[in-house]
């Protein structure tokens, strides 16, 4: 995308996201065309005057939905929503476990503070308070003391990973192979499950190691891979899950 240029520019850009709002959410292209994102390979890219460049996709996001009209279940999707997306994506359908769990008394304990109630209270000496919240802003480093210095830290967690065990990662790849169903299993896990699982193992174990063991050492153990496998069955699991609206929710 061209460099903001001021009004031709924003002009140019509500076009675009009108254009995208009004045509069909079921064109399976509009997704595909979003895999570059996903893929994290550098690329050339230019602007038409000579001055290409190389650059490296890094997108992280997080992306929430309903199901399409008629479509109870996230394999009626596969075709729909484009299949070579979907297989870059952890794709998670909220279960009536899950569900019923959001609607309980239970969903909600409390509100977790911000960082700068954290590092307040760390000036201050409420050392009640911090033991509370330790579990969200301690961490091998220490207690954060901005928003930028959590960035930070996700950025390098993010610039290297973990030695793993293949032979682990390979067993669970495959088991979850085994439970899931057509089509999701051959369009959508079986393609990229492999890699889905190396990074949910890397991140477990710096999720571990950075606010629970508070290990510098960034080494898995036996329950990074246990919890891993929980997961994602619960995960697959979740593919059956009839998604079509409740009676008593409408």
């Amino acid at each position: 995308m061209q460099t903001p240029k001021g009004l031709l520019w924003l002009m140019k850009l509500e076009r675009w996201r009108k254009r995208i709002k009004q045509t069909s959410i079921i064109n399976s292209k509009h997704f595909r065309n979003c895999n570059f994102l996903f893929d994290h390979k550098k690329r050339i890219v230019g602007s038409g005057n000579n001055n290409d460049c190389s650059v490296e996709a890094t997108f992280k996001g997080l992306e929430a939905t309903n199901p399409i009209s008629n479509m109870p279940t996230i394999a009626h999707h596969v075709g729909t929503i484009d299949g070579t997306n979907m297989s870059r994506k952890i794709n998670w359908v909220q279960d009536e476990e899950e569900t019923e769990f959001l609607f309980s008394e239970e969903a909600i304990l409390r509100l977790p503070p911000t960082h700068n109630t954290i590092y307040k209270q760390f000036l201050e000496g409420d050392i009640k308070n911090i033991k509370n919240n330790i579990d969200i802003v301690d961490c091998v480093g220490g207690i954060f003391s901005s928003r930028d210095e959590f960035l930070t830290l996700f950025d390098t967690s993010n610039s290297f990973e973990c030695e793993l065990d293949n032979d682990k990662i390979q067993s669970i790849y495959n088991s979850i192979l085994q439970l899931a169903r057509e089509p999701m299993k051959t369009t959508v896990w079986q393609p990229r499950g492999l890699r889905h699982t190396f990074l949910l193992i890397d991140g477990l174990v710096k999720e571990r190691c950075l606010f629970k063991d508070y290990d510098v050492s960034f080494e898995p153990k036996q329950e990074d891979y246990d919890m891993a496998e929980r997961i994602l069955v619960r995960m697959v699991k979740g593919w059956d899950t009839d998604m079509s609206p409740k009676e008593d929710l409408k």
